[in-house]
């Protein structure tokens, strides 16, 4: 950290402070070490490579379940850096993890084949490679045994629960991960699509109330679309908006094209006609975020069914579910925003009051005016 001082010729702003990061010498043998006048300029902090920590960033950033799982039973699989013989170096870092995680997501996407090859080609080590490739291989086999979205969808069956609970640690933390997978999934898209609906609704009532006063519905949602357009590159330039707030931003741009084409093929530009158009679209927003809600609290409560059938409401199983649940961000978020009776009895603690807001209250009421 450099704080309130000179750094060669450049004055620190005041309440600036500086943050760099490196790799120490043994790992990269292009840095060059600074000399005592300049360390005396520093706050040097030592970094360790910690999973638990890092965990918490992989639900945040959608890591790939089966990786979770995997570094749930082996930690010390994390990280490891071994560069003793330079003909063979073992290297896996979090950031091969997690560009691990991105390449096996997309291949799955378009449906092809996640081989030992791909594997090795992010995780340097010629044994923990073919080891997560055979965890791997069978975590997709367990989806396939399991269905966990059916079982999110109150599909239980008592095969599923008698199999769960004879099953060994490595298949129960599997199964946990299939699950949370789930449910993080629906919460997350429900968490984003109200931040969309609270953005959108203001332009959406700015664009009422110009097409009332006689303005063209197409050139004011227009302008609505470059400005959003417009401030969503400035954020990414500056590197000032996470991924989730940059989609969000896709999403309310593709939405307000949407209007526009339809206001201008259906509406036709009529007043009174881009008016409904444009209600009914964002009354639809409203309902579809009401499912998603819907489905979130629906897999949340079968998930708990499910997990208590099979492991008991006191089990280690069942605790590790509640811990998982509790560091992972979008689980928590929504778990109080909407409210979980089974997951506060589960951990023993009397049910907080959701901090459930009007979202569901917003209309374009106010702007339905006709001459």
């Amino acid at each position: 950290f450099l704080q309130y001082k000179i750094f060669g010729l450049h004055q620190i702003p005041p309440g600036w402070v500086i943050v760099t990061a490196g790799n120490p010498p043994q790992f990269n043998k292009s840095v060059n070490e600074f000399d005592i006048v300049t360390w005396d300029r520093f706050k040097k902090v030592e970094c360790e490579a910690d999973f638990l920590c890092w965990k918490e960033y992989g639900y945040y950033g959608g890591v790939h379940p089966a990786i979770i799982a995997y570094l749930e039973l082996h930690p010390g699989h994390y990280y490891e850096i071994d560069a003793t013989d330079r003909h063979n170096y073992k290297i896996i870092t979090a950031r091969a993890w997690e560009d691990l995680s991105e390449m096996i997501q997309l291949y799955e996407i378009d449906g092809m084949a996640v081989t030992l090859e791909l594997i090795g080609q992010y995780l340097q080590d010629h044994d923990i490679a073919p080891m997560f490739y055979e965890f791997y291989c069978k975590f997709n086999e367990l989806r396939e045994i399991y269905d966990p979205d059916s079982i999110l969808d109150g599909n239980i069956t008592q095969e599923a629960v008698d199999r769960a609970g004879n099953a060994d640690t490595e298949e129960a933390i599997a199964l946990l991960n299939l699950l949370m997978d789930g449910v993080t999934y629906t919460m997350r898209t429900t968490i984003q699509m109200e931040k969309m609906i609270r953005q959108i609704h203001p332009k959406l009532e700015d664009i009422l109330i110009k097409i009332n006063e006689g303005l063209s519905c197409r050139q004011i949602i227009a302008e609505h679309i470059m400005t959003t357009r417009k401030n969503l590159d400035m954020a990414v330039k500056a590197r000032i908006i996470s991924p989730s707030n940059k989609k969000i931003q896709h999403w309310i741009i593709h939405n307000l094209e949407a209007y526009m084409d339809k206001c201008t093929n259906e509406g036709r530009d009529n007043k009174q006609r881009c008016t409904i158009i444009i209600q009914n679209a964002f009354t639809n927003l409203l309902n579809g975020a009401k499912n998603v809600t819907s489905q979130s609290m629906t897999g949340l409560k079968n998930m708990f069914i499910f997990m208590e059938a099979a492991y008991g409401a006191d089990s280690p199983v069942m605790r590790k579910l509640l811990e998982e649940l509790t560091i992972n961000c979008h689980t928590m978020d929504f778990i109080k925003k909407y409210g979980s009776d089974e997951f506060y009895r589960l951990i023993g603690k009397p049910a907080v009051e959701p901090t459930y807001n009007d979202m569901y209250e917003l209309n374009l009421e106010d702007c339905l005016k006709f001459e």
